[in-house]
């Protein structure tokens, strides 16, 4: 028995023992048997099974459609006439000594009667659909099931409630509605069911020996218990007064459930707006038909699989509903705080230390002392912060927290980190420093160590280094300088906290505890005024990682570092770790020059006096004179109002022209890379001011964007030939840490690109927002790093001065999903999600904390408890998004995993196609080309011209390649980098040994596994081919896209028109496929349509842009749009996409998600869901089995220099924990039955889809444009 049926039992019998025992008082009558044993409560009569029903009603008739489905129109009634749903009643009970379920549903109150309907059977659900064909047919002999009466409707001025019954305050009223309610609730709240049982009772005359009736007796049973009875002459008096006598007696025994009941009501009321919102996007309907092979297939599936030892060995899910097999829950579930065990390491050796601390001393002499680096040493010693060096070094020695606010210039953050280790080496303790410096961005860690490495006169990775994401050169241990992004910061404290909390601090001798960064000394975290969500985190992770250090002796020194920031705000957050007292701050003034800065009004007239020839055609321009109107009026707007890449355009060649006699590179900040391209196609392609861009031997157009390959980036820091001018387009990425030699000018939109996450309806919005006042100064800071310089802003001095001090953090604006399940990764002890992320320096709102909370139940990655499943523990050994992840999990064990890591990587890329504005139409021809009219999807559509391209550029033929990419409008950038991410997820799934275990399957061909991972091992990416069995799937890759993009879902309602659970009218967005003006046979395409009728399509995000104004004339609401789509099969959506196949126990219907109704035969609709559920319940099985198995791998022991390597620290586990690990691991026979579940569904799955086409496939032939066949591509996952 579970933990809340004992708690139910204890409180009633706690209940019903009050009632025997209390003697002063009362009691209301009961049957002698509810106070003996829980047996099944016996009730008088026959048993109501259909046939009876229909013969107790002779003469009567009800039309099939009504009788065969009776819960549906009983609802419906009910719900016109009294305006809510109806409730059924059900208890186990013995009829004739036979056990059966018996069923009540009050359909209708009439004066003299109540309309009650009753049935029994051995199914619940099937009795409850009796009691529904019972009513029915009173409803039809009384003439009410034609034209069913509607609510009465109160008075305009309704009187006060009289009451005749009291609680035991003897103040608080009492009705039959507030009892019924109270019961109602009572029984929900531990979880178990009432009826009213009604009968008449009958006396006997001596005189005639005949039965007289004495009235009605109704008792209210809960649980098998009698809890209220009364009597009366009429049955519904009785019925009510048995209502109200339970109450009163339920809340004499506990007053504390009357006022939860009152304050569930206060709540109902509250959720009443809500409530009505959300019905009234309900309503979306489905069709759901399967072929008679579908079904036998389907059965033939959870027959298979219920007798199978792998579904017999799931892990306990809360989403479980075979309880006949249900597993008990494990102690890794029940004890939640039980932690991994790590094995104890050995600190490096005193020797060695010293060895290395003497060496490091003697390197540090040669460079201080050797004329080679005389220039560099003078170009350090010359930067501010060495003239305040001292007062830092000391700062930071003597104090746990130092906040450095050191001006742009100043060169905090290439000097810091060098003066801290050069005064550990001075010291002796050269050996023992170690330094890890995070920045925000990938270029910003790899150009300053790379910057780093070269003024300490060493190669990198000897003593500086650097790892970011899927790449990484890191230092030598001890005695060392590594930069690293934020993110990979947090992924190394997964593992350190978590060892912190189990390794016994109190071990002897050489076990003596040493953790696995314990070898860090020093933490500096550069623009930290950032605050993106994993400086955030990285504040709460240090604040506690200082407090541990602490405790055990081992300070750890952390600097703040920023040009500008709150410095109070940081002070006061670390004071509890700093001994109470807030933490010092140490200003540095920076090495600036003066920057004038110049807005729209200083040089708008300059501008307007341009010939139009040369640039005055910008004004003529809609979109400037309505940015200019929007500039200049009293009140300067918001976003909403488009960039003007002409006036940037014409802004950059004005500051050009005045200045060329002059040298001095420009940098123009723009918020992303729309905006980039669009102004470097102006200017390649308009000679503005007289001055040709395209001129190589004057001008050279560089573009600065993390989508942009390392190597390309790094051209700007190289020296640039004499007489050449740099035009460098970048966004806020050159805003810090950057520095770019040579800017003098500086040419701002003032914008930057910020996704707003809307949590309730899924929704981000990607706007263009003003940055701040802070923000602003900084990218003016970059023009006077050399010599004085000048900065253009294009804006107005009014919206200057409008502007917010800085811009709103990340954590207060963004989706918390990954945030939530990064905590979780941390395992904070003794602290919740919830808890955790409140001890942010701005903590988010509690309410976007609980929706993210529920996106990751959505996905499966926690449970309801908020612990991590199977699938949420290996998600976290992924350096991808949870739903991507997931993706690739599944594509693994399903064996598609080639095309699936394509996917992935182009679902986490920017759309590889291209369309600039002077070609659009040929772009969007060239897009089309693969598409296929059948199964349309922008995944899809990407990934076979990814194949096609990647089949030229692998086989060395590299000049077709590039024609490939032009003629079809492709970003060769975008193309490399979805290589490069394919092939560092395909490496993390090496690491996880998760490749190998599919190799279990006897029958594979083990010799050419082998040659495959030969040829992986020389560098090339070979996904072997018993991986890919399924590749060629198109249903299982639609499933494998769908299931990333949960809840993401749209029914067609229209031509046009999609509907979501949360919004009644989106649209498809018109860069995708699946946009019906992008289809060539527009007459096919709505034949088409019609023939499909509504549909489900997957979208990855939905986005209403705001920056722009889509919206069009009159201040409409701009439309949501839904990018990145995909049509699915009805199948595909209901076991891969939708969360949950629910049974309403009001209608009898399936909903999917709570919002798309389907209809069908219930056997198939029941078959479905258990499928569904089967599925879900073996893949949790799949993953416990590779969890156990990952952890396997991490028992071996390492010494300090292989941990220290290592990229993602590994845990290490105790001998017990790896006993229970092995215990875990997925069995050969476990494997080879997860192996045929996942081919029988895939088998399925194509099934359905043929099914479907054959049915539709004389549309399609009909009207699939001839294109489709005369550019089929070499490659065709979307065929």
């Amino acid at each position: 028995m579970s933990v809340n049926s004992n708690h139910n039992s204890n409180h009633m019998a706690h209940h019903a023992n009050q009632w025997r025992t209390s003697s002063n008082q009362q009691q209301p009558q009961q049957p002698q048997q509810s106070q003996q044993t829980r047996k099944p409560y016996s009730l008088p009569g026959l048993i109501r099974k259909k046939k009876f029903i229909e013969n107790s009603y002779p003469g009567i008739s009800l039309p099939p459609q009504i009788s065969q489905n009776p819960k549906s129109p009983i609802a419906n009634y009910v719900s016109l006439k009294w305006g809510y749903q109806p409730s059924y009643q059900t208890v186990k009970c013995l009829i004739e000594g036979q056990q059966r379920y018996r069923s009540f549903v009050l359909a209708d109150q009439l004066p003299d009667r109540n309309v009650e309907g009753c049935g029994d059977d051995v199914v619940a659900k099937t009795s409850e659909q009796l009691a529904a064909l019972d009513a029915l047919y009173q409803l039809q002999a009384l003439g009410l099931l034609e034209k069913p009466e509607t609510q009465v409707q109160p008075q305009s001025q309704p009187q006060a409630k009289q009451f005749h019954h009291f609680l035991s305050d003897g103040a608080t009223g009492l009705d039959f509605e507030l009892s019924k309610r109270f019961i109602d609730f009572y029984c929900q709240k531990f979880n178990m069911r009432h009826f009213a049982d009604a009968y008449q009772k009958y006396s006997s005359s001596t005189k005639s020996k005949k039965k007289h009736s004495d009235g009605w007796e109704c008792v209210i049973v809960i649980a098998n218990l009698s809890m209220g009875s009364a009597k009366h002459s009429n049955k519904r008096q009785a019925t009510q007064l048995a209502y109200i006598d339970a109450t009163k007696y339920l809340e004499k025994c506990d007053n504390g459930l009357w006022l939860e009941f009152e304050q569930s009501i206060k709540g109902e009321k509250a959720d009443k707006a809500e409530k009505a919102a959300m019905e009234a996007h309900k309503g979306a309907t489905l069709s759901y038909q399967a072929s008679n092979k579908v079904q036998e297939i389907l059965n033939n599936i959870i027959d298979d699989t219920k007798s199978s030892k792998l579904y017999s060995k799931r892990p306990y899910n809360d989403e479980d509903d075979d309880i006949t097999t249900r597993p008990s829950t494990p102690t890794s579930l029940t004890n939640p705080a039980s932690k991994k065990q790590f094995k104890p390491r050995r600190a490096p050796a005193k020797r060695h230390l010293e060895n290395k601390s003497l060496s490091m001393s003697k390197d540090l002499e040669f460079y201080n002392t050797n004329q080679q680096f005389e220039k560099i040493r003078q170009q350090r010693a010359s930067l501010p912060i060495f003239t305040q060096a001292e007062e830092v070094v000391k700062s930071v020695n003597e104090n746990m927290i130092t906040v450095l606010m050191a001006a742009t210039g100043s060169g905090k953050t290439t000097q810091m980190p060098q003066l801290l280790l050069d005064d550990a080496i001075q010291h002796g303790r050269g050996g023992k420093c170690n330094i890890l410096c995070t920045q925000p961005r990938r270029i910003a860690a790899i150009s300053v160590a790379q910057r780093v490495a070269a003024e300490r006169g060493e190669k990198l990775g000897k003593r500086v280094g650097y790892q970011v994401r899927f790449e990484s050169k890191k230092a030598e241990p001890h005695g060392s300088i590594n930069f690293c992004t934020t993110g990979v910061f947090l992924r190394r404290m997964q593992s350190a906290l978590e060892e912190s909390e189990s390794v016994d601090s109190n071990a002897e001798g050489d076990a003596q505890r040493y953790g696995l960064l314990d070898e860090i000394t020093h933490v500096v975290v550069d623009e930290v005024h950032e605050r993106d969500i994993d400086t955030d985190l990285t504040l709460v992770v240090l604040k506690r990682l200082i407090a541990d250090r602490q405790a055990r002796g081992k300070p750890l020194k952390v600097i703040l570092m920023s040009a500008t920031i709150d410095s109070d705000l940081f002070q006061n957050y670390f004071a509890s770790v700093n001994n109470g007292v807030p933490a010092p701050v140490a200003d540095i003034p920076g090495r600036s020059y003066p920057v004038t800065k110049h807005f729209l009004d200083d040089y708008l007239e300059d501008l307007k006096a341009v010939p139009e020839r040369e640039g005055g055609w910008v004004w003529r321009e809609k979109n400037v004179n309505e940015y200019m109107r929007n500039e200049f009026r009293s009140e300067v707007g918001g976003d909403e109002i488009e960039i003007p890449y002409p006036l940037v355009a014409l802004t950059i060649a004005h500051v050009l022209s005045f200045s060329r006699n002059a040298d001095g590179h420009l940098l123009i900040f723009l918020p992303g890379w729309d905006e980039i391209k669009a102004v470097q196609t102006i200017l390649e392609e308009q000679q503005l001011c007289g001055i040709n861009f395209n001129d190589s031997s004057k001008y050279s157009i560089h573009v600065l964007h993390s989508s942009v390959p390392v190597q390309e980036q790094q051209k700007i820091f190289e020296p640039c030939e004499d007489g050449i001018r740099r035009i460098i387009l970048s966004t806020n990425v050159a805003e810090t840490s950057v520095t770019i030699p040579d800017v003098v000018y500086v040419v701002d939109a003032a914008r930057v690109k910020e996704k707003r996450y809307d949590a309730e309806r899924h929704m981000s919005q990607l706007v263009s927002a003003w940055v701040g006042k802070s923000n602003l100064n900084q990218r003016a800071g970059r023009a006077g790093r050399h010599r004085e310089g000048e900065y253009y802003g294009v804006l107005s001095k009014r919206r200057y001065e409008s502007l917010a001090a800085h811009q709103t953090v990340e954590m207060k604006r963004v989706d918390l999903s990954e945030v939530v399940l990064r905590v979780k990764a941390l395992n904070f002890p003794g602290l919740e999600v919830e808890d955790v992320l409140a001890q942010a320096i701005e903590p988010p709102a509690p309410e976007r904390v609980k929706l993210a909370l529920d996106r990751l139940y959505l996905i499966g990655a926690i449970n309801k408890k908020k612990e991590l499943t199977s699938l949420g523990k290996v998600l976290l050994q992924l350096p991808i998004e949870a739903p991507i992840g997931k993706l690739i999990l599944y594509a693994t064990f399903f064996r598609c995993l080639d095309p699936a890591l394509t996917l992935a990587a182009i679902l986490t890329n920017r759309d590889p196609f291209v369309a600039p504005l002077d070609h659009r139409a040929e772009a969007n021809a060239a897009k089309q080309k693969w598409s296929r009219l059948e199964y349309k999807s922008d995944p899809f559509t990407i990934l076979n011209a990814y194949e096609a391209w990647w089949a030229l550029h692998s086989a060395g033929r590299h000049s077709q390649a590039w024609d490939f990419v032009n003629e079809n409008f492709l970003s060769r950038a975008t193309l490399l980098q979805i290589r490069q991410v394919k092939e560092h997820l395909y490496k993390s799934l090496e690491s996880l040994k998760l490749t190998d275990f599919m190799t279990a399957d006897p029958a594979l061909n083990k010799s050419k596994i082998g040659a495959e991972k030969l040829r992986a091992r020389r560098g090339e990416l070979i996904v072997p081919e018993y991986l890919n069995t399924n590749a060629r799937s198109k249903p299982l890759l639609a499933a494998l896209i769908a299931m990333s993009c949960s809840p993401n879902f749209a029914l067609r309602t229209g031509d046009r028109n999609h509907r979501t659970a949360a919004e009644k009218s989106v649209f498809i967005h018109s860069s995708s496929v699946l946009h019906p003006r992008n289809e060539k046979d527009e007459v096919a395409y709505k034949k088409q349509m019609d023939h499909f009728n509504k549909h489900i399509v997957s979208f990855q995000e939905k986005t209403k842009n705001i920056s722009n104004l889509s919206a069009g004339p009159g201040g409409k609401e701009p439309q949501v749009m839904l990018r990145m789509c995909t049509r699915l099969d009805l199948m595909v959506y209901a076991i891969f996409g939708a969360a949950e196949i629910k049974l309403d126990d009001y209608s009898g219907d399936y909903v999917l998600d709570d919002w798309v109704t389907l209809f069908g035969a219930t056997s198939q609709l029941e078959s479905l869901r258990r499928l569904k559920a089967m599925v879900h319940s073996c893949m949790l099985r799949a993953f416990e089995g590779v969890h156990a198995g990952s952890a396997l791998e991490q028992t071996e022991m390492y010494n300090d220099e292989e941990v220290y390597k290592l990229d993602n620290m590994l845990l290490l586990q105790s001998e017990e924990e790896a006993e229970q690990s092995n215990e875990e691991k997925l069995s050969p026979k476990e494997q080879v039955e997860l192996d045929v579940m996942a081919n029988n569904v895939v088998f399925l799955l194509n099934q359905f889809a043929n099914d479907k086409a054959e049915l539709e496939g004389k549309v399609l032939r009909k009207h699939a444009p001839s294109a489709g066949k005369k550019n089929a591509s070499s490659s065709s996952y979307g065929n």
